[in-house]
């Protein structure tokens, strides 16, 4: 599979979910980001909503300083995107988050950066920052893996944002899952 492929593949998806999208020069390289805000309801704190930026890009060779600075360049380019709702509609800051999902593409992928990002995912207090790899070789998807919770233990898991537009998105970047 091509780049350009997935990244078509993954743009249709996410056009059935509604997602608008542009290309933005990302730590270098040429993305394109799709982007899409989410407003929930939660009895305790009301209103939420939650800007979701897809940044997808290729590289030739991905290690794991590559995909490092490109999910934290996304990260920061997500934040600077960021529209503040009217005052007096939210009461917190943290009701109005960013979520950047960093999406490295190449076929030439060092397994430093495979292991780096099975194990981290970036709480920024209300927001995250995750990084992915799409391996175009094997037509195989890396992300975050939640590791197994210890005895004793009450919960090792990141702050995540809702898990089930988490499982959905993933979905989509995923062609064949790990």
């Amino acid at each position: 599979m091509k780049a350009e492929e997935y990244t078509n593949l993954v743009k249709n998806k996410l056009l059935d979910k509604e997602f608008k999208f542009s290309n933005a020069s990302i730590n270098g390289y040429d993305a394109t980001i799709g982007f899409r805000t989410y407003t929930t309801f939660k009895f305790f704190w009301g209103v939420a909503q939650s800007r979701i930026y897809i940044i997808v890009a290729e590289a030739e060779v991905i290690t794991k300083d590559t995909i490092q600075e490109f999910s934290k360049k996304a990260f920061e380019y997500s934040r600077s995107q960021k529209k503040l709702v009217p005052p007096g509609i939210l009461l917190f800051d943290y009701q109005q988050n960013v979520i950047s999902i960093a999406v490295l593409v190449s076929s030439n992928i060092e397994q430093n950066a495979i292991e780096w990002v099975q194990n981290n995912f970036q709480s920024h207090f209300w927001e995250a920052e995750e990084p992915v790899l799409f391996d175009l070789k094997n037509e195989k998807t890396y992300y975050f893996i939640e590791p197994k919770k210890k005895m004793f233990e009450l919960s090792n898991k990141p702050i995540y944002y809702d898990e089930q537009i988490r499982k959905e998105l993933l979905d989509i970047l995923s062609i064949s899952k790990i």
